[in-house]
């Protein structure tokens, strides 16, 4: 576990860099939906009907099921970058309604947080259809209902994040709560983010970079003014 005071000031610095990545994705939605009128392509109408569907389901059926959904994406997302960080599973994931456990033979900032900020079921739902569409042609449909089951596994992603950083997690404690929250919005935003480059037509992801750090040196001739 990091100092505390250490936890503390690594989050103050990644506010800055939060600020200037809200404000790049939100001239990033303008640009798309207003001028680019992205909000009239099915990709944006049938993402948020999976969103929509999601919020009917987290409504009306929430319980043990969903509960143990979110914890086999929790755990096997700790297995996932543990093994991509170079660390061993020691004991597979024991998962109940109720919660779970995972014992590696490494951890770091990234192996911790990483259930927060990957979007499990969503990564799952992509592979799967670029795999298919490796093979077979999907066809309109089969985008429709590909972008909806975006929709509704990001939406599983946001809602699940949202409560568990409400409640005592161990992930949260053990990197400090006020930096593991300002990294998990961070990544969570360049996640989204990604997500809108890949499908609006109109933004390139390389205008999307110029302006983050455009945005940035507006940030930085600010607090210089403000210093001198």
């Amino acid at each position: 576990m990091p100092p505390a005071w250490l936890s503390v000031l690594s989050g103050v610095l990644l506010v800055p860099v939060l600020w200037i990545t809200v404000w790049t994705f939100g001239q990033t939605v303008a640009l798309a939906t207003v001028q680019g009128e992205f909000w009239r392509t099915p990709q944006c109408w049938w993402f948020h009907v999976g969103l929509v569907l999601w919020a009917i389901v987290f409504g009306g059926l929430r319980g043990p099921a969903l509960s143990w959904l979110y914890v086999f994406a929790h755990e096997w997302t700790h297995v996932i970058f543990t093994v991509l960080c170079g660390g061993r599973v020691l004991q597979w994931p024991q998962i109940t309604s109720r919660g779970g456990f995972v014992l590696t033979s490494k951890t770091n900032h990234l192996i911790s947080l990483s259930p927060y900020v990957f979007p499990f079921y969503s990564v799952l739902v992509a592979a799967v259809f670029f795999a298919l569409r490796a093979v077979v042609d999907p066809g309109t449909v089969g985008e429709w209902i590909f972008f909806a089951s975006l929709g509704l596994t990001w939406g599983f992603h946001l809602s699940f994040t949202v409560c568990m950083l409400w409640e005592a997690q161990t992930d949260l404690a053990r990197n400090g709560r006020f930096f593991s929250l300002v990294w998990i919005m961070l990544v969570n935003l360049l996640v989204l983010a990604t997500l809108l480059v890949l499908a609006a037509p109109t933004i390139e992801p390389w205008a999307f970079l110029g302006q983050w750090w455009r945005n940035a040196l507006s940030v930085w001739d600010w607090l210089m003014g403000v210093i001198s």
